[in-house]
């Protein structure tokens, strides 16, 4: 075995060492189902969420355990999976009726008598707890057209529920997190809306307004301790609660000098109270606040304390400027980000831009925090770490340092269709798990894959099936490299790319970099690419003809021109009408100019009449008048052009071809004469011809 010391651009996050996947199942029975919660107590992770059928789940060692459902309503359930074997033990169901169409078990947390399972969600029509153990049923109705939310206490044992209560109102009522103090009482967090009393809408549906709830229920019985809302409140989604009875939650709050209550300051949006910021605020065990921190342009998902409860960590969404303390980011372009705060005093410690989160957790060590991500379907960049989706929408998990929130490791997963992560969970030995649905043919996490049997590929019903990942706690070097340095140190034969190890030779498993693979003698920490058919440019592979997704057509893959570089397909030149296509002011050169593209967003735009204008164009039916009306913005927009000239002319061959002469082309071939004089001296066509394009919807105003 032969080693290769890489010259490459520094290695940008502290370690190359990752995690190992240990196990991987998955839902193969007939109807769809998904997994929402997630959490651990003793030596079994507990994966709650809905099923439409009987689940039929397929362990880690390839063993399919089956959990029949007494009807084809979607049901809840927890299912309780031993998490050394990746295989199931039991699976606890709540009966739901047909009427249930959105019935959701959102979170679960660990109760400090080890025994028992907070339990949050929402609901329509019936659900029934107890109805496939022993004791007492406990049926909670939502009649409603809403959904209301519901929370109760499970044995971890056998998914006996002690109790469960119903939050409701006249419009949706949603639970979304729930914790448990060190007393057993049990606190959820989530959505109160009202009716306005507005008058309704067509559909018969009047205005609601919503807040964040937190409400407190106590351990024995599930009494209604305390329950608040706060006026200028968004959702909240994250909640912890501490052994002395303090709650945490996180979720957003738009407004100026909002008073929450208590001793917490009041608190102002971004903007001035114009627009929605993250808020993470502490409550007392009365509910009251303590502290509140606002800052931002987001939403808190969820927050996590540390080992010994000194600090609280949240994460989530933003999507603007954010200080926190002495941190900032700059635009929010990642979309997410992860932040540290004393729990004491809710100062902030950190704040690090990543990705749109959906997990947050301490890890048992006290020394890191782990992240999960939201579904996201682009390339991430962040300082040297390159997360990349498989299919439509992927997840992927980030380690921090809990001291300053400076990476450790990050990788993605996910199969070429679709993966919705949602949850999530770090264990007491440091063990990480990740689950939510997949509706790939095939699943991947690291070098283990799964087949998932429900996909119509492989003959199933094509429905989504729930999924839960393993990453063990022991780190290590990939097998491909021997040395962390900055390069790493990678065997001559491989590449070690995106945290992952692959043979030279070896395809990307990337839709966007599916035409390249590792070449070990070119570059072992990049994707190469020994293509002749594909534009490669900013890392990503394009066909002839694609365009750059956000340039409205203006930049395009052209072979002939470059396959490094994006080609001009528009000129961005000056207005005509008061209306310009194109945007984008660059020296354009006839190769450059997309007549039909430039055609199309002429038509689409003030002066001509809507999509079937461009439509008719490109099928060859257009009238006379539309279509010289196009034309003749177009004859002027490159008659601006240094080769205004040659453009006309290639303009004036595509639109023979397509009408194949005849009036309208003899027409326009008087404004394509003055493109060609306009090219020659960079005099526009108006003054040539005195031609006045400001008002003539049918292009026939012309002297």
């Amino acid at each position: 075995m032969t080693l290769s010391l890489l010259s490459a651009a520094s290695f940008g996050w502290q370690s190359c060492r990752l995690p190992q996947f240990e196990w991987l199942l998955m839902d193969s029975g007939g109807g769809a189902s998904m997994s929402y919660a997630m959490t651990d107590m003793g030596d079994f992770m507990y994966v709650g969420g809905h099923s439409q059928a009987n689940l039929s789940i397929i362990g880690a060692g390839g063993t399919e355990h089956h959990y029949a459902d007494a009807d084809g309503h979607k049901d809840l359930y927890v299912a309780k999976i031993d998490t050394t074997t990746g295989e199931p033990v039991d699976v606890f169901f709540v009966d739901g009726d047909a009427s249930g169409s959105q019935n959701v078990l959102m979170d679960l947390a660990p109760m400090h008598d080890a025994a028992h399972l907070a339990v949050v969600g929402y609901f329509k029509g019936n659900i029934t707890f107890n109805a496939y153990t022993s004791g007492p049923r406990i049926e909670l109705s939502n009649e409603q057209r809403y959904r209301n939310a519901f929370v109760g206490k499970m044995s971890a044992a056998d998914g006996h529920t002690e109790w469960a209560k119903l939050v409701s109102s006249d419009r949706d009522t949603n639970a979304y997190g729930v914790a448990a103090d060190g007393a057993g009482n049990v606190v959820m967090a989530g959505k109160f809306c009202v009716d306005t009393g507005a008058d309704p809408d067509e559909y018969g549906i009047t205005a609601s307004r919503c807040v964040g709830i937190v409400r407190k229920h106590a351990a024995a019985d599930g009494a209604l301790e305390w329950s608040k809302t706060w006026n200028a409140t968004g959702s909240f989604w994250g909640v912890k609660a501490a052994a002395d009875g303090s709650v945490y939650v996180g979720g957003s709050l738009q407004g100026k000098d909002v008073a929450l209550g208590g001793i917490a300051a009041p608190q102002t949006s971004a903007e001035y109270g114009r627009a929605s910021s993250i808020l993470v605020m502490k409550l007392s065990a009365a509910g009251e606040p303590v502290w509140a921190s606002t800052f931002g342009h987001g939403s808190v998902f969820e927050v996590s304390l540390s080992p010994d409860g000194s600090a609280v960590y949240a994460g989530g969404y933003n999507r603007g400027p954010a200080t926190l303390g002495a941190a900032s980011i700059h635009n929010g372009t990642l979309g997410g980000f992860a932040a540290k705060f004393s729990a004491s005093d809710g100062a902030g410690l950190w704040l690090t831009e990543v990705p749109g989160l959906r997990g947050v957790r301490a890890h048992a060590d006290g020394d890191s925090v782990v992240l999960m991500g939201s579904p996201f379907s682009s390339k991430k960049q962040m300082d040297g770490l390159t997360l990349r989706p498989k299919g439509s929408t992927d997840t992927f998990v980030l380690k921090l340092d809990a001291a300053d929130g400076a990476g450790v490791w990050g990788m993605d997963a996910g199969g070429v269709g679709m993966e919705y992560p949602w949850a999530f969970d770090v264990d007491a030995r440091g063990n990480t798990y990740v689950g939510g649905l997949s509706n790939s043919p095939s699943l991947q996490f690291g070098r283990r894959t799964l087949t998932n049997r429900m996909h119509e590929s492989h003959g199933g019903d094509g429905t989504y099936q729930f999924f839960v990942a393993k990453l063990g706690a022991t780190e290590s070097l990939p097998d491909c490299v021997s040395s962390c340095a900055d390069p790493p140190v990678v065997e001559s034969d491989s590449c070690f790319i995106d945290g992952f190890c692959y043979a030279d030779g070896e395809a990307a498993p990337y839709a966007a970099v599916g035409c390249m693979s590792c070449d070990a003698t070119k570059d072992q920490l990049q994707w190469s690419s020994n293509s002749a058919d594909h534009c490669i440019i900013g890392g990503a592979c394009y066909e002839e003809g694609d365009y750059e997704p956000d340039s409205n057509r203006c930049l395009k893959c052209s072979l002939k021109e470059s396959m490094s570089e994006w080609t001009r397909t528009c000129s961005g030149l000056p207005t005509i009408g008061g209306y310009s296509p194109w945007t984008t002011v660059a020296n354009a050169s006839a190769i450059d100019l997309d007549v039909d593209a430039m055609a199309e967003e002429l038509a689409e735009g003030e002066g001509g009449e809507d999509f079937a204008v461009a439509t008719a164009i490109y099928e060859g039916g257009a009238t006379p008048t539309w279509a010289l009306h196009s034309l003749q913005q177009l004859s002027a927009q490159v008659a601006g052009s240094a080769a205004g000239g040659l453009v006309g002319e290639l303009a004036l061959g595509k639109y023979r071809s397509y009408y194949g002469g005849g009036a309208a082309v003899d027409y326009a071939h008087t404004f394509m004469s003055a493109a060609l004089s306009g090219g020659a001296t960079g005099y526009p066509a108006s003054d040539h011809y005195n031609v006045d394009f400001s008002g003539a919807a049918d292009g026939t105003r012309a002297a």
